[in-house]
This record gives structure tokens, sequence and C-alpha cells, in this order.
């Protein structure tokens, strides 16, 4: 399983795939809410409510590769002090 997170400062979005070469699976007849499967619905629903974007990318035999991107909230410098209270010695800048 592979997992990359990467932000886009153009964009100001955070971007996470996570990909496995696992058996894939049909989109459309997969397990959902009706039989009690609730993962790929919650995370859809969570991204949405963030006012992001998820994709699901699959098919049998060809792996699962999921997708999800967000856009970055405003900025809160209170983040900023934390960071350089938890920031070892010597690592400026290293976050």
């Amino acid at each position: 399983m592979d997992v990359v997170v990467r932000f886009h400062s153009a964009a100001h979005s955070v971007e996470v795939t996570v990909h496995d070469d696992g058996p894939g699976f049909e989109v459309a007849t997969a397990a959902g809410p009706e039989q009690g499967h609730f993962g790929l619905q919650g995370m859809r629903e969570r991204i949405a409510n963030l006012g992001g974007r998820f994709k699901i990318v699959t098919a049998p035999g060809a792996g699962t590769t999921i997708t999800a991107s967000v856009a970055v909230g405003s900025h809160d410098s209170e983040l900023d002090a934390d960071a350089e209270v938890l920031r070892p010695t010597g690592a400026a800048g290293a976050l």
C-alpha cells in the first residue's frame, strides 16, 4: 500500500492518495450502507462536508486508488506558536 500526501500551494489544498494492488472491485456493485458497510460513503460525506473532492479508481484485478483533496482553511497563527514549542532544537523550518 502506498500513501502520498501533497500540498498544492497554488490551489492552497491538500491531497491524500491511497493506492493498493489488491483485488479491486466494481464501484457500482460494491457493498454499501444497505449491507452494513459505511466506509466509502463515510469518506465521501466527510470530504463533501469539507468542500473537497473524492475519487475512487478501481476495477476487479486492478487494485484501488482513492484520492481526496480539500482546500486548506485560513491560517491560524496559534499553530505557529505550537509548532515552535514542539520543534526539536536545531530543526528550524523542519516542519
